[in-house]
């Protein structure tokens, strides 16, 4: 499972079992219950570098749904335009990232460079896939320049932590484009 994703660009992989997650964090139905729930991402450029058509309208959702199909009858989670999910508090229970000063959460192989593409629950028992971040790497930055800028953008590009991992100008203006276009209720 984890090399099929990981050729496609996918270095971000989370599994556990639905009945793990609290009823308060997201309220699972007692049939999702008996499921695993799947998070896919990215960090840093890899599957930007790896999508071989950006000219797609929602490419990355394309993308990522298509990779879903390894599976026999995922139940799609996300991308959805129905439902929300609490993305980073499921990534936080995993213990794959922390909270970050600006809001954005932060991992230790990533930074504040990565993304989940799609979430979905699928059957059989899979082994749990996380990351054991235990301290934000937050914690032992002591100038904390990111708190300098108001824009996150900016502050976001101002973090020292895994600046290799940082999106091209071409990721991050596709991202802005995005997000501009996000109309917040």
């Amino acid at each position: 499972m984890l090399g099929h994703f990981k050729k496609l660009g996918f270095n971000i992989v989370l599994t556990t079992p639905v009945s793990e997650i609290p009823f308060d964090l997201y309220p699972f139905t007692e049939h999702q219950k008996k499921k695993t729930l799947i998070i896919i991402g990215s960090g840093g450029p890899e599957l930007w570098n790896k999508i071989p058509d950006k000219t797609i309208p929602n490419f990355f959702d394309t993308y990522s749904l298509e990779a879903l199909k390894f599976f026999s009858s995922p139940e799609i989670l996300f991308p959805n335009n129905t439902l929300t999910l609490p993305l980073q508090k499921f990534s936080r229970l995993l213990n794959f990232s922390h909270q970050s000063p600006i809001g954005l959460d932060i991992n230790e192989e990533f930074g504040l460079w990565f993304a989940f593409r799609a979430v979905a629950l699928i059957e059989g028992d899979h082994l749990p896939i996380n990351h054991h971040t235990q301290i934000s790497p937050c914690e032992s930055c002591i100038d904390k320049p990111c708190l300098k800028e108001k824009d996150l953008t900016a502050a976001r590009l101002m973090c020292p932590y895994k600046m290799e991992m940082q999106y091209s100008k071409a990721q991050r203006d596709y991202h802005l484009k995005i997000l501009s276009g996000l109309k917040i209720s």
